[in-house]
């Protein structure tokens, strides 16, 4: 299924920009517990995230507007283990889309998370497969298994290129124009295209100040 065009983040730690995000225009709201709050923050922010959108699910709007996504840790950390719980107990009491993974490095961590998901849909009675995925591509790894990642299984909505952390890996700062990221970017544009999946979404614009750069990494 295609996301859209825009895909806004928000820190799941604030409630109060949650349900604006939600009554906003953007196609997609993706709900971030990963880099948007702080090591000190998770747990409240578990917490706090489950609450505003079950409340909106409570008020009778959770199926209206952009799609949801909730940004988990890397399914690798300790952080993670706690997230799946807190996100798949949302299931049948509000809108959930699916998941954004970050830092997905092979096609089998996201085979075994789609067994867990397949269990708890079960256990809340939706349907099977509503939860999508948006695996997050943002290392070397990640780069040269991007086609198997992508072909992985039906809930891969389609790829997520995170070009700061796989800038960070490769010790390169990108210029402007993106060349130094161009030939991991289309390898994401590949896989996509072979697994027949819509085109990847990519990486923020890192320069705030810099709308007219903005401008041009959007044509």
């Amino acid at each position: 299924m295609d996301v859209g065009r825009t895909l806004l983040f928000v820190p799941g730690d604030r409630p109060d920009r949650i349900g604006k995000a939600l009554d906003g225009d953007a196609d997609a709201v993706a709900v971030d517990l990963e880099d948007a709050v702080a090591p000190e923050a998770k747990d409240s922010a578990r917490a706090l995230a489950a609450g505003a959108l079950t409340a909106r699910g409570q008020r009778g709007t959770g199926e209206g507007g952009p799609r949801v996504f909730v940004r988990v840790n890397a399914l690798d950390t300790p952080e993670a283990a706690a997230d799946l719980p807190a996100v798949l107990q949302l299931l049948g009491r509000t809108r959930l889309d699916g998941l954004i993974v970050p830092k997905v490095r092979s096609a089998e961590q996201l085979t075994e998370l789609s067994a867990r998901l397949d269990r708890a849909e079960s256990d809340a009675g939706t349907a099977p497969g509503a939860l999508s995925l948006l695996p997050v591509i943002e290392s070397a790894a990640g780069v040269l298994a991007a086609v198997a990642v992508a072909a992985s299984g039906p809930r891969v909505d389609t790829l997520v290129f995170g070009t700061l952390d796989l800038a960070a890996e490769l010790g390169v700062r990108p210029s402007p124009e993106g060349r130094e990221l161009l030939h991991a970017r289309s390898q994401l544009v590949l896989a996509t295209r072979a697994a027949g999946l819509p085109g990847p979404l990519d990486g923020p614009h890192a320069a705030l100040d810099d709308e007219e750069g903005l401008l041009r990494s959007t044509r």
